[in-house]
């Protein structure tokens, strides 16, 4: 810069070149100014001064680019030169978080492990000025690196268009995922009480028939396991609802029985019509009768009654049944 003094001291200020390092030296050769006689100098000392004006870099490298639950990535942070005031909080982190910042001198790395049941991208990087070289130079900003990341389980959700079924019904079922997936299959699905008909569909969206099981009361379910299908990162699905549906394919039965075996002229006989569940439709016409009349039915649920009298001057047998699907049991 300007020099400035008089007589025999002066001073001025030096500003060493930008991102060198090159020492830097000063002189005066002989013969460069006279004193008040008219006599040249003779040369002055040559002093040196050490220069380093380079700020350090850093540069940011991961093993993996992209992410799924369960994974994580091991970063390397490549320093320009060495450095010891590196340190974990000088990296900026967002979508995870870093593990223990381990290295020396120009090499370090860490383990990045990503957010729960997220879907952003991780970014990585290292801002300017937030550690020094042995100079003391502070350091110029990283790149940044982004990771694709994808730690979100798929869900399966499972819906029935019947809540109930009776003999010779089905149902469809509904199986909705939170993300397309291609290797959701009928194996997958947990069915008890019936049978699951060809799962189709693709993606998101897959329908298959339930049929349930003949003569059975117990109720069917139908859900899907953990860990059964993946998503496209490959992450395993979480389980899903179970649903419940009755099920009333029970047909029921009936049994007719007789206080006598054997009427004369005269007399009469009580029949007894024994349901094995409760029927609101089972009425005399349901019942066939030869050799004789039957009188007034009457009881409810599972309990029915009739008088028998046998036709007039008659030696055949008289019989009773009842035919298939005459009544319906509630569930019909």
């Amino acid at each position: 810069g300007t020099l400035s003094g008089s007589g025999t001291s002066y001073t001025a200020t030096f500003i060493p070149s930008a991102n060198i390092t090159t020492t830097a030296t000063f002189n005066v050769a002989a013969g460069s100014f006279t004193d008040a006689a008219g006599n040249p100098n003779t040369a002055s000392n040559t002093i040196s001064i050490t220069v380093d004006t380079v700020a350090p870099t850093i540069t940011i490298s991961s093993d993996k680019t992209a992410l799924k639950s369960g994974e994580t990535a091991t970063l390397t942070f490549t320093l320009s030169e060495g450095a010891s005031d590196f340190i974990a909080s000088d990296i900026t982190v967002t979508g995870g978080t870093l593990g223990t910042l381990s290295g020396f001198g120009n090499s370090y790395t860490a383990t990045f492990t990503p957010t729960n049941n997220s879907t952003t991208p991780a970014t990585i990087n290292v801002a300017a000025s937030t550690f020094t070289d042995g100079a003391g130079n502070t350091n110029t900003a990283s790149n940044t690196i982004s990771i694709t990341v994808d730690t979100a389980a798929p869900t399966v959700t499972i819906t029935s268009d019947r809540s109930t079924l009776r003999s010779g019904q089905t149902a469809t079922l509904t199986f909705t995922l939170s993300e397309a997936t291609f290797d959701f299959i009928a194996s997958d699905i947990v069915t008890t009480g019936g049978t699951l008909g060809t799962l189709s569909g693709s993606g998101t969206s897959y329908t298959a028939t339930f049929t349930p099981i003949n003569n059975r009361t117990t109720p069917a379910s139908i859900n899907v396991l953990a860990n059964t299908f993946t998503d496209g990162a490959g992450n395993p699905n979480t389980a899903s609802n179970t649903i419940s549906i009755t099920v009333d394919t029970a047909a029921p039965t009936i049994t007719i029985t007789s206080d006598k075996t054997a009427l004369r002229i005269g007399e009469t006989a009580t029949i007894t019509f024994t349901l094995s569940e409760g029927a609101s439709d089972f009425i005399a016409s349901d019942i066939t009768v030869t050799g004789g009349t039957l009188g007034t039915l009457s009881g409810s649920g599972v309990s029915y009654t009739a008088t028998f009298t046998p036709t007039n001057n008659s030696t055949t047998p008289a019989s009773f049944n009842v035919a298939a699907a005459t009544f319906t049991d509630p569930a019909g």
